[in-house]
């Protein structure tokens, strides 16, 4: 009985140990493919041209500004148009 008893130990731990080594070498592929997508997009990417891009403005006049809405929006109009207080405004500009 004991024999028995240790000889279906012995093929449960073998069979245990053959899943997990088939479990690891899943995971190791499927890292190693990761990884080897990762490394071709990349490559990829750096093969893209480099676009240089430009920062503009355009000039335009503060009349509208310095004489309409800093002197003329009232404090409801201010608050409505900006959604917070003419106090506030200046805070954070």
């Amino acid at each position: 009985y004991c024999s028995m008893v240790l000889h279906t130990r012995c093929a449960q731990s073998l069979v245990v140990m053959i899943l997990s080594e088939g479990r690891r070498r899943r995971e190791m592929i499927a890292r190693n493919a990761s990884n080897t997508v990762a490394a071709a997009v990349q490559f990829q990417l750096s093969r893209l041209p480099q676009v240089t891009r430009s920062c503009w403005m355009r000039v335009r006049s503060k009349d509208w500004w310095e004489r309409v809405v800093m002197k003329e929006f009232s404090d409801p109009e201010w608050k409505e148009s900006f959604r917070m207080t003419r106090s506030s405004f200046h805070k954070l500009c």
